[in-house]
């Protein structure tokens, strides 16, 4: 895609583009960047809602499963992003772009279970919710249309099965019992 034809669809003249960007790359950079802040906000609004432990957890689950359908020019974006940069950089990328909902998550599992390894529960229920993100996709591509009880469930399944290992007993920081 030239900076013309990005030009073109934005309804801008090439000059005002060049004006605000340097480059594509830069125009590159300035869409991630939206797309992560689209998601940063809507993963910590579903924290910033009063409700149980539960209630916020499920939200979470519940939000990641609906950024596909609801915003999925952002969703490709941040797929291919965390996908073409890998375990180094791409790691890197989620983190900033889940900062605060990952905090705001980890305080969630401190008050279920303050002596849980939060951050590192947070860390892997973003993993997990990402994961239950990308098999929506694509029961929807196979199906063609969406099935929200298929949806509600899957959220419920995820919710009992994060509450269940944020309660369990955890082994010692050493490692052993």
């Amino acid at each position: 895609v030239s900076t013309r034809e990005i030009a073109e669809q934005s309804g801008i003249k090439q000059a005002s583009l060049y004006y605000h960007f340097s480059n594509k790359e830069h125009i590159y950079r300035a869409v991630v960047a939206r797309a992560g802040a689209l998601m940063d906000a809507l993963l910590f609004e579903a924290f910033s809602q009063p409700g149980t432990p539960h209630e916020k957890v499920r939200r979470l689950f519940h939000t990641a499963i609906l950024l596909i359908s609801t915003h999925q020019s952002a969703a490709r974006i941040i797929d291919r992003e965390l996908m073409e940069h890998g375990e180094g950089d791409g790691t890197d990328f989620a983190a900033e772009i889940s900062r605060r909902p990952h905090q705001a998550l980890a305080a969630v599992l401190r008050e279920l279970s303050p002596d849980c390894p939060a951050d590192s529960y947070a860390f892997f229920f973003f993993c997990v919710a990402y994961g239950a993100r990308k098999h929506h996709a694509v029961q929807l591509q196979l199906r063609g249309l969406e099935d929200l009880r298929d949806q509600e469930r899957l959220c419920d399944a995820l919710t009992d099965w994060a509450l269940l290992t944020v309660t369990a007993p955890h082994p010692p920081p050493d490692g052993g019992y």
